[in-house]
């Protein structure tokens, strides 16, 4: 059984989770419950879902309905043709 986080703690998760950063709220939630790397996941992203329905024009969450998971919204742009500029690599 998971240990609980407390109310300052789920603030603390939100705030990181509205400002786009989901590695940093799932270790903050994987660090005081012990739980593994993918339930750890899986919760965030259902605590995003539930933020969204709470705060729908304030929380990232479900912007696009298309985007179902963590890794698809992790997944990197591809680039439109091949002539873009903005994926060139370095020198």
């Amino acid at each position: 059984m998971p240990n609980e986080l407390t109310d300052a703690q789920w603030r603390v998760i939100a705030a990181e989770i509205f400002a786009g950063r989901m590695i940093s709220a799932i270790n903050l939630y994987r660090s005081p419950t012990g739980l593994d790397l993918k339930d750890s996941e899986d919760a965030i992203e259902r605590y995003e879902v539930e933020l969204h329905n709470q705060f729908p024009d304030t929380a990232p969450a479900a912007a696009d309905p298309s985007v179902t998971s963590f890794s698809q919204r992790m997944s990197p742009p591809t680039a439109v043709n091949s002539d873009s500029t903005h994926y060139r690599s370095r020198p």
